[in-house]
This record gives C-alpha cells, sequence and structure tokens, in this order.
C-alpha cells in the first residue's frame, strides 16, 4: 500500500510540474525571453507521454509566442519590412495547425480570435508600409486587404459560436450569472474587433477613393450596430 502511494504521489507531482512547464514558458514569454519560450513549447510539443490536451496547449502556446515576436518586430528598426511580414506569417502559420489538428479543443475560439488580431496587427502594419514605400504600395494594399478581410472573417465567426453558447447557459442559468455575463463579454470584444477591422480596412484605400467611401460607410453602419447593442 506504501508502495503504491508513492507511485501515485509521484504521478501526480510530475503532472504539476508539467503544468508548471506551460506557466514557465508563458512566464519567459511574457518577458520576452522568446529564444528560450520557444525551446520550452516545443519540449512539450515533443513529449509524447504527454496528454493530447497539454500537447495542444503547448501548440497554442508557441503560436501566441510567434505571435508577440510579430507585434514586437514592427517598431524594431534593425527588422526589414520582408523580415516582419514573414513573422507574421509564421505565426499565421502555426495558428492554421493548431486549428487543423485540434478541431474540437475548448480553446479553439480564443485561438480564433488571436489570430483575428494578429491579422489585424499584420494589416495595420502593411497599411503604414503604404506611405513609407509608394513603389511597393499595390503589393501592400492586395496584402493588407487579404488581413482585415480574414480578420473580419474570423471574428464574425467567433462572434457566433460565442453567441450559441450564450444561449445555451441562458436555458439553464439567469443572465445576471457571471458565467452568462463573461461568456457575453467574449462575444461583444469578438464583435468590436470586427467593427473596428472594418474601419482599419477603409484607411487602406487612397483618399477621395469610392474604395475607401464604401468600407468606411460599412464601419460606420456596423460600429453603430455595435453601440447600439451595447
Amino acid at each position: 500500500l506504501i508502495a503504491v502511494a508513492f507511485l501515485l504521489a509521484a504521478a501526480i507531482v510530475a503532472e504539476a510540474a508539467r503544468d508548471d512547464d506551460f506557466e514557465f514558458a508563458q512566464g519567459l514569454v511574457q518577458r520576452k525571453f522568446y529564444d528560450l519560450a520557444k525551446e520550452e513549447f516545443q519540449k512539450i510539443i515533443d513529449d509524447s507521454s504527454r496528454s493530447a490536451d497539454a500537447r495542444a496547449n503547448g501548440e497554442l502556446g508557441l503560436a501566441l509566442l510567434l505571435k508577440a515576436q510579430a507585434n514586437d518586430s514592427k517598431t524594431d528598426s534593425k527588422k526589414t519590412p520582408e523580415e516582419v511580414i514573414s513573422l507574421f506569417e509564421e505565426a499565421e502559420s502555426r495558428f492554421d495547425k493548431f486549428l487543423s489538428e485540434y478541431t474540437n479543443h475548448p480553446k479553439r475560439d480564443q485561438a480564433k480570435f488571436e489570430v483575428g488580431t494578429l491579422l489585424w496587427g499584420k494589416g495595420d502594419y502593411l497599411t503604414k508600409r503604404i506611405e513609407k514605400e509608394p513603389d511597393k504600395a499595390e503589393g501592400y494594399l492586395k496584402s493588407a486587404e487579404a488581413a482585415f478581410d480574414a480578420a473580419i472573417d474570423l471574428f464574425t465567426q467567433v462572434a457566433e459560436a460565442v453567441e450559441e453558447e450564450v444561449d445555451r447557459l441562458l436555458e439553464d442559468l439567469d443572465d445576471s450569472d457571471p458565467r452568462v455575463l463573461d461568456t457575453e463579454f467574449v462575444m461583444k470584444r469578438a464583435r468590436f474587433f470586427r467593427a473596428v477591422s472594418y474601419y482599419y480596412k477603409g484607411l487602406i484605400y487612397p483618399k477621395e477613393s469610392e474604395e475607401r467611401r464604401g468600407v468606411l460607410s460599412k464601419a460606420v453602419e456596423v460600429i453603430d450596430e455595435f453601440v447600439w447593442d451595447n
């Protein structure tokens, strides 16, 4: 009995240590020790003895790390535009890997929202490059347009999915229940970023152009709708 108890305790301690590994890697990201954090997340991903959920969290953690790196690179004067864009694409690719491999993961909507904000950041960066590099303006505009369109689509997906979750919760809970309010906040946040994305998309087009006027008119419509609903 003592031997069995010891083995059970050892297993519990080992699992707790594994949870600490993930939190440790997240802490490294917050302190911008990206290379070390990347190693830690990769160890989690490569450890076949871990549960599928733990390894999936490692994948998501790595994608979030790459997103943080991409956002930091926007203000790094040592990085060329090509390097910055490459970092955004690497992060996007990693999120795509997570979403394609873990179709039923509980953090799937969170991951979609993170990709949406990643693409929003990429589109905003490309918009600024249009002014600074007019010779590459057409390519930057097309890439920014695609980024904002994809972001809008992802925010819409998240809002709709979470709205369904709110409806399910309301079958058993009062609308003032913290679980309902927290879930509603996630839905509202996605709708807010969707509205803002329309506005920033409008700014990529030349002033006084029909494209700019049309998208900004849509932005006004969507933002107005959000304000009235909230």
